[in-house]
């Protein structure tokens, strides 16, 4: 589904689309109830070819000891979902304003495979808004 320009959400659509299509090859999405997220996992070998395609949607990212570098509602986003630990990242894009489209990177099993989770958080909507954004935002990710 698209969105019309200046819809609820439509800031997220454009990225939204550039990170599924970058990552076809490269990622298996599926939805994540937890976070209501779109969410991967990949080999961590992958990593870099993983997070230069995540950059196609992404304005930018930062691990544990940069994060007071990012915008402050990424920083409060990186907080409401437990905090960044040595090797993961927050990648956020449209970070000054609201919907902020926005991404968790978590290695695991031992470094030898890491997780991405893109969600977005929406302040400014209300419930019903956000559930069909939620409904549109499955779909850019074919879920």
């Amino acid at each position: 589904m698209t969105l019309t320009p200046g819809a609820p959400g439509s800031v997220l659509e454009a990225p939204c689309r550039a990170i599924a299509e970058a990552t076809r090859d490269l990622l298996s999405w599926e939805f994540d109830p937890r976070f209501r997220a779109a969410m991967a996992a990949f080999p961590a070998l992958d990593q870099h070819r993983v997070l230069t395609a995540l950059e196609q949607g992404f304005e930018g990212h930062w691990n544990r000891k940069q994060l007071g570098q990012a915008p402050p509602r990424a920083v409060e986003l990186a907080g409401k979902t437990g905090g960044l630990r040595d090797g993961q990242l927050l990648l956020a894009t449209n970070a000054e304003s609201d919907p902020i489209l926005f991404g968790l990177w978590w290695p695991w099993g031992g470094g030898q495979t890491i997780s991405i989770r893109v969600l977005f958080s929406a302040r400014t909507l209300d419930e019903a808004q956000k559930a069909e954004l939620l409904a549109t935002f499955q779909g850019w990710f074919g879920l």
